[in-house]
């Protein structure tokens, strides 16, 4: 018997609270707190530190009254529209760098029927027609199943959040929003002077194809069959 499916990906988020706006004093409280560890010994970077935000407080409360009215203009929170342009679509360093870290890999030990890779997958090593990469243009066994396991594995989890069967994110307080999770697949950025846009339609979403890059050339892989049925293994490989 399969187990029984639990609670739809987006069931729980009509109950999600909405980011609370910290109070005034709250605020000018932590912001002298987090500012003495920077300044260290500096007395006078401290005094000048507590100068401008009994200055800033002349005019805090009517910002503060402008934040309220505002956050109840927003259909989630007072700081997500903030956060994506200022933290995301308006930074222009490079985001893999400094602000998402990396993607971590579990090693598969049966990937596609292969149990281990080449021992080496460098071109120093002549015994491994495998591992002449670089210089050769040459992609071996390993490298063609371990991207058709790679695009298998990714379009499962693709299927598992367009039929929203991921599960909900919860912690001792409750639940955790999960609508970052539609944005995963179909999502684009496009350029644009001053803040970029993030862009998504059902076309990129229901897309039957996925882009494969290679040698500095880009091409278009089908991973469906005509019928809409995903690819065995086999086909793909051919396709790569």
């Amino acid at each position: 018997m399969s187990p029984k499916p639990g609670p739809h990906m987006l069931s729980m988020q009509s109950k999600l609270p909405r980011l609370p706006i910290p109070p005034l004093k709250q605020t000018i409280d932590k912001h002298l707190e987090a500012i003495v560890p920077i300044v260290g010994d500096d007395q006078a970077a401290l005094a000048d530190s507590h100068k401008r935000a009994t200055e800033f407080l002349k005019v805090a409360d009517r910002l503060q009254q402008r934040l309220i009215a505002y956050e109840k203009t927003q259909p989630n929170s007072w700081l997500e529209r903030w956060w994506f342009d200022y933290a995301y679509l308006s930074w222009r360093e490079g985001l893999c760098i400094n602000s998402n870290y990396w993607i971590a890999f579990v090693e598969d030990p049966h990937a596609y029927g292969l149990a281990t890779p080449a021992s080496a997958l460098v071109p120093s090593n002549p015994e491994h027609r495998q591992g002449k990469v670089w210089d050769s243009r040459e992609y071996g066994e390993f490298q063609i199943r371990r991207a058709v396991k790679f695009i298998q594995k990714t379009l499962d989890y693709k299927d598992l959040v367009a039929e929203g069967r991921i599960p909900v994110d919860m912690t001792r307080a409750g639940p955790l929003c999960m609508d970052q999770y539609t944005r995963i697949f179909g999502t684009t950025r496009i350029p644009r002077m001053g803040c970029d846009e993030i862009r998504q339609d059902k076309v990129t979403t229901n897309a039957r194809t996925i882009t494969v890059i290679v040698e500095d050339q880009l091409y278009s892989v089908e991973v469906y069959d005509g019928a809409g049925h995903r690819k065995p293994d086999g086909d793909l490989e051919a396709e790569l």
